[in-house]
């Protein structure tokens, strides 16, 4: 079963039978934003593709911006679950291999889903309290928390919990931008060293005694 993206719900949905629903109106959107676009984008259109009534769509979305945030909210926790194995695949590889390693393979998952995530932000508010930032910040937040506390030994963060906010919002912020550019001037490769770098320059070897 795929990840509940529950922040984006008016409630949360309890039986099985009610989750794949949930599931089925985040797929239909998807579906309505490939063939109409954004500007077309409506709870009608998202209930009729995924064959639901509408009043059993705002059960569980208030309007369609919720249900885009939602989108965006599912490929997140996916996202989350892609870093999370990939952190804790080779608890031997230095911090800036894993980063190389979870950066690369996340370009790679959501490099064909370009367009609709650049339709999606269009839409929703991108800074605003339970919003996508925040969504990103939590979850990218807790892979690179859990991996410090694994690895305590070897790690310190440098100025503390602020210089861990400031690298991981600014990371998430320049990813989108990229991921997001009609124009890209910069290749994967320096992308992907300018952010080991800016998270990097948050953390530290623990010097050996």
């Amino acid at each position: 079963m795929q990840a509940l993206p529950t922040t984006a719900l008016v409630k949360i949905p309890r039986q099985r039978r009610s989750v794949e629903m949930v599931h089925a109106i985040i797929d239909a959107a998807i579906v309505v934003i490939d063939s109409d676009g954004v500007e077309h984008f409506s709870t009608n259109r998202v209930a009729a593709a995924a064959g639901v009534s509408i009043g059993s769509l705002y059960q569980y979305f208030a309007n369609k911006e919720m249900i885009l945030a939602a989108v965006l909210e599912r490929g997140i926790l996916e996202s989350e679950g892609l870093m999370r194995r990939l952190a804790t695949a080779d608890p031997a590889a230095h911090i800036d291999d894993v980063l190389r390693r979870v950066l690369y393979a996340l370009i790679a998952e959501l490099e064909p889903a370009r367009p609709l995530v650049r339709s999606v932000l269009s839409v929703v508010p991108l800074v605003y309290e339970g919003g996508v930032l925040a969504v990103l910040e939590t979850r990218v937040g807790d892979v690179v928390r859990d991996y410090m506390l694994r690895h305590t030994d070897r790690y310190q963060l440098v100025g503390g919990p602020a210089a861990l906010y400031v690298g991981v919002n600014a990371m998430i912020y320049v990813f989108l931008k990229w991921l997001t550019d009609a124009h890209r001037t910069i290749d994967k490769e320096e992308l992907v060293e300018a952010l080991v770098a800016m998270l990097g320059a948050a953390i530290r070897e623990t010097p050996k005694r």
